[in-house]
């Protein structure tokens, strides 16, 4: 199997573990189900929605399309890229279709059909004529829904919809329209309801943060009902093991005693962090021993987590002010130090009116989590490793 790492979802060959979660997945949508994917960054989100697509893909019967939203400016790109994304044939009838209902503007359908490059503005060129176009599409935000809706619904093969970095895709819309802000994220989540109420199964993925996002934007979080939630755990150390032994095998052997070294150096069995680590190993120049191996680890693998990872969480912090930010301390003090604890303990040891407030953000904003006996834990030890340096 390849090393990749990183953007770089993986499915087949390259996909390790976690056949029993996909295969779950795959059995929901199946049966006309919707969930949605929720995990910490580069826990595997986007490798495990890429291994259902492959694996329902297989199926003559079913019409997979897959929409990745990480470069998506708005609602416009949006509705361009489900078209893009339909094959050929599929997205010809859309257009027909459309057309004939003589209820959306022709420019609108040729731009999200056709996507006709001379009509395609550039934001960094003609930003107010990017937004007027945007704000067009919100005009007729309804009957776009409706008419499409209606066309997946006459189509002879059901259609699956796998929807990926949705939170990338808020991102760039508040940046971007901020006078529409909200009308264009709840026109986005309306529309997805729209869809799954047509009885068009989908997979929504994007990392926990996006309950923060409708949170802080005062968007109802009803408007992701009828997604069951999904939540990707890290692997266990069985399988953390399994994937380096995978790896040795393809690229490069190493000792028993190598392997259990580095996973007694790694903080958490997340696969990025694996097959970094990996990488870094794989790439030193030496003889390795497992003294070698944790100064791999202290030299070059954990300066990449700080610059990678964990950067997110200290400007997490920073968005809690005055009491909040004292509140948010106390909590994550008190639980590095006497974790896994319960609701009432933390209630009862942060004496605050908005204690239980705070802490369902910090859950949200992925500091805490809740572990199989619903205690509360720190989501990663990387985290509750970073907190307690931070606080020397």
């Amino acid at each position: 199997m390849d090393n990749l790492f990183g953007n770089n979802p993986v499915s087949g060959e390259n996909f390790y573990g976690r056949q029993k979660f996909v295969n779950q997945l795959v059995s929901l949508l199946k049966k006309g189900n919707s969930f949605l994917l929720l995990g910490l960054r580069r826990i595997g989100k986007s490798s495990v929605i890429e291994e259902v697509q492959r694996i329902i893909t297989k199926e003559n019967e079913i019409e997979v399309v897959y929409l990745n939203c990480q470069t998506h400016r708005g609602i416009e790109d949006f509705y361009k890229q489900l078209s893009l994304s339909l094959p050929r044939d599929l997205r010809e009838r859309l257009s027909k279709y459309l057309r004939d209902s003589n209820k959306i503007p022709k420019k609108i359908i040729d731009i999200i059909t056709d996507y006709i490059p001379e009509i395609k503005v550039n934001l960094t060129e003609d930003i107010s004529g990017s937004i007027k176009f945007r704000n067009d599409i919100l005009d007729y935000a309804n009957p776009l829904r409706i008419e499409i809706s209606n066309f997946f619904s006459k189509e002879n093969k059901r259609i699956i919809l796998l929807i990926d970095e949705l939170p990338f895709l808020f991102e760039a819309i508040s940046k971007s329209n901020k006078a529409n802000t909200i009308l264009e994220i709840e026109s986005v989540l309306t529309t997805l309801r729209a869809w799954r109420n047509s009885k068009i199964s989908m997979a929504v993925c994007g990392s926990l943060n996006l309950h923060q996002q409708l949170e802080e934007l005062g968007i109802s979080r009803k408007l992701l009902a009828g997604l069951i939630t999904q939540n990707l755990p890290a692997f266990t150390r069985e399988e953390a093991k399994g994937l380096l032994e995978a790896l040795c095998r393809s690229q490069l052997y190493l000792s028993d005693d190598i392997i259990e070294q580095m996973l007694n150096q790694l903080p958490d069995y997340v696969p990025h962090f694996i097959q970094y680590f990996f990488h870094c190993v794989q790439n030193y120049e030496g003889e390795l021993n497992t003294d070698v191996v944790e100064n791999i680890y202290k030299e070059d693998f954990y300066p990449h987590l700080l610059r990678d990872f964990i950067y997110q969480f200290e400007e997490r912090l920073i968005v809690f002010k005055g009491d909040d930010q004292t509140t948010a301390r106390n909590i994550l003090a008190f639980l590095s130090e006497n974790q896994p604890v319960s609701n009432n303990d933390i209630l009862n040891n942060i004496e605050t009116n908005n204690t239980y407030e705070i802490l369902i953000r910090l859950m949200d904003y992925e500091f805490v989590t809740l572990d199989k006996d619903l205690n509360y834990v720190f989501s990663l030890n990387v985290i509750k490793n970073w907190w307690i340096n931070l606080n020397k």
